[in-house]
């Protein structure tokens, strides 16, 4: 049986990973005797086309025992169009972390986007130097991989969070007037933040944290088991002797750190691991 047909110059759509018989007979009725689940080929990327030459589709024709004199390329192309706001918000109410979020999107990649699920995996949440508008990296997972996209994305979240009544500097033992427990709205914090006093009060600053700002829990530790200035008693092992002597700490440290002291009778310095509360250690040789 002969069958002369003509294609036209427009790509045809094609939804899944490869290009099927039903694809090829919807854009050649010509080769619709192939089996609508025949694989032909892979489809292509996303943003990208894939042309049957006459070659090609002889050959595919001669494979089914279709009887075609000629035959005019085929063009598909997967279906494509640009994400919208709602389509980014709806993907990051998904995520716990965003419950009761303010999510206001500012701007989104202007680049097409294949049909699949949108995700916005916290991971690529950029976290902002300031303020509270952010980059935040995702992906739409289509039917043969992901597709990267992109916002830019106003957060904002309401929670209790302890913050600075005053300055607090570097070494300072936090009190309970240095702070205080206040529901705040702003960025949600990718490091965590102490939502009680008790979390805060008896830690130690280790970066300056301004006045009203949020006391996050990088910014404090556990107190130092010594702080310069301190007296330390001093165990001096030397073999099977042993010698205490009072010296002044020059820096501070916690039990097992090494830290510098100066000793009060001769006023020579030195170095001894902490040992715990004004204590430390010397291993003479």
């Amino acid at each position: 049986m002969t069958v002369l047909f003509m294609i036209a110059a427009a790509c045809y759509p094609v939804a899944g990973a490869h290009i099927t018989g039903r694809d090829l007979a919807a854009a050649a009725p010509a080769f619709s005797q192939i089996a609508p689940d025949a694989d032909l080929g892979h489809a292509p990327l996303p943003g990208a086309r894939r042309f049957f030459e006459p070659g090609e589709l002889l050959r595919i024709a001669r494979d089914h025992a279709l009887d075609l004199p000629a035959a005019a390329p085929v063009c598909f192309e997967r279906p494509m169009a640009p994400l919208t706001a709602d389509m980014v918000e709806a993907s990051i109410r998904k995520l716990p972390a965003m419950a009761g979020a303010k999510i206001d999107v500012v701007a989104i990649s202007a680049f097409p986007a294949p049909k699949g699920e949108v995700v916005f995996p916290l991971e690529g949440l950029v976290q902002p130097a300031s303020g509270d508008v952010a980059l935040w990296n995702g992906y739409v997972n289509y039917d043969g991989g992901r597709f990267t996209v992109w916002a830019r994305v106003r957060l904002t979240v309401r929670a209790r969070r302890v913050l600075a009544a005053a300055d607090l500097r570097p070494g300072h033992v936090v009190q309970a007037n240095d702070v205080r427990v206040e529901e705040v709205e702003g960025f949600p914090f990718r490091e965590t933040a102490p939502d009680s006093l008790d979390a805060v009060v008896g830690r130690t600053v280790r970066r300056v944290i301004s006045a009203g700002k949020v006391v996050m829990t990088p910014a404090i530790g556990e107190p130092n088991d010594v702080e310069a200035g301190d007296t330390v008693r001093v165990e001096v092992h030397s073999g099977a002797a042993l010698l205490r002597l009072d010296a002044k700490a020059e820096s501070a440290g916690r039990a097992g750190d090494t830290i510098s002291l100066r000793n009060t009778d001769g006023g020579r310095s030195f170095r001894a691991r902490v040992d715990g509360k004004d204590r430390a250690v010397l291993e003479a040789r």
